[in-house]
């Protein structure tokens, strides 16, 4: 199968250094991020922060706050809630259990990450060409099938844009022992959240879903996502 990787983009001070420019003076489209800036409630939050000297102080290991939050938020309970250092530390991670359960199918194209985190551990792999013609028709069903142990999902796809429906990848947790769903770009799309798998996850644990705070806020220097 072809590899079609999507390398990842953003490197705006290293282009800078390599250009003779400031940051300010480049307009990068070469990351998914989004065009605003952070919410002024979020940048006053962190002012505060530094003002009262919280930042001193090693955080609760346990996150318990932030589980509890985000647990609220996809009313799910929060022990099943992973916080991380951004989606790259938890797609790390699921690629351990991926690597251990067997082989993984990746579509391609596919973000790059997929393939650098299941080579972390020597993961076995395939790549499985997406079609390339598809309907207008939002959601869509989810185009391939594959008899691997894991499949690799992101929603709305990267970089196509496509819009998976839940219920079509619903139908993979039946037939692999590991589904890992990347939903990092969902809440941008518009009605994007009824195609979650989020509310699937408490009967399904061989599904994991993976969110990046950092795409949904504009604070990619932040490093912060969740599984």
């Amino acid at each position: 199968m072809s590899s079609n990787l999507q390398v990842h983009g953003g490197n705006v001070i290293e282009s800078a250094e390599r250009l003779g420019l400031n940051t300010n003076q480049i307009l990068d489209a070469s990351a998914s991020l989004v065009p605003f800036k952070p919410p002024k409630s979020l940048q006053q939050c962190l002012i505060n922060q530094v003002k009262e000297n919280s930042f001193r102080y090693y955080p609760d290991h346990s996150y318990r706050q932030l589980k509890e939050a985000i647990g609220n938020w996809h009313s799910i309970d929060p022990s099943m809630v992973l916080p991380g250092n951004g989606a790259a530390e938890l797609l790390t991670w699921c690629a351990r259990d991926a690597a251990e359960m067997g082989t993984s199918t990746l579509l391609s194209p596919s973000f790059s990450d997929y393939e650098r985190s299941l080579n972390c551990w020597n993961g076995k792999l395939i790549h499985l060409d997406l079609p390339l013609s598809w309907s207008n028709k939002t959601p869509q069903a989810f185009p391939v099938s594959t008899s691997t142990h894991v499949v690799w999902i992101t929603n709305p796809h990267n970089p196509t844009g496509q819009l998976w429906s839940r219920k079509s990848i619903e139908q993979l947790l039946s037939r692999h022992g590991l589904v890992i769903c990347d939903e990092a770009f969902l809440s941008l799309v518009p009605h994007g959240e009824k195609q979650s798998l989020i509310p699937l996850v408490a009967n399904h644990p061989n599904l994991i879903v993976i969110r990046s705070l950092t795409k949904l806020f504009g604070i990619a220097g932040l490093r912060l996502g969740y599984a």
